[in-house]
């Protein structure tokens, strides 16, 4: 069951509950809002959407690497995660070793089940988990490009015990 976030503090006029506990490591941002990107193959990387989005790199980090995308705090595909310095590959590997996602790997044609990668430039290019640890590339995927674990399920699951009607907004007369 998920955990319900406190989101009534706010700093800077931003919810504390859309603020990531990490630093952006290009940027050095101790304050990442809402996207943060966790890198699997590195111990402690993370990057701000900002920085992501840029192709922001540093001495200690390949673009290359495969990276984890927490659009909330502690929430990845619809888990939650009290500890996200905790989501590594081997765990994501764990968690979705049964998941089937319908698309063929772009590397070995096998249709991939379990963690699946997509490449964040090429249009429509993935990977399994086997072709993304041996770096497989093709005439317009390279090594350099960034590589996101994707899954189909996006949000959170909720309770719905854990909804609470406040006051009404509006009519929907747009």
């Amino acid at each position: 069951m998920a955990t319900p976030y406190n989101n009534n503090e706010e700093v800077d006029g931003i919810s504390s509950g859309n603020i990531h506990n990490a630093t952006c490591d290009s940027c050095r941002s101790r304050r990442i809002y809402s996207d943060r990107y966790k890198c699997l193959q590195c111990d402690d990387y993370d990057l701000c959407g900002h920085c992501f989005e840029g192709r922001c790199q540093t001495k200690s980090h390949s673009s290359g690497h495969a990276m984890v995308h927490f659009k909330i705090p502690k929430e990845l595909f619809g888990q939650y995660f009290p500890n996200p310095s905790e989501v590594t590959l081997g765990k994501l590997t764990e968690l979705f070793s049964n998941k089937k996602h319908n698309i063929k790997c772009s590397g070995c044609s096998v249709e991939i089940v379990g963690v699946r990668f997509k490449c964040d430039i090429c249009h429509n290019y993935n990977l399994c988990s086997k072709c993304m640890q041996r770096g497989v590339v093709s005439k317009n995927h390279q090594q350099t490009h960034p590589l996101v674990v994707a899954s189909s399920q996006s949000l959170l699951k909720v309770d719905i015990n854990d909804i609470v009607k406040k006051e009404e907004l509006g009519r929907g007369a747009f």
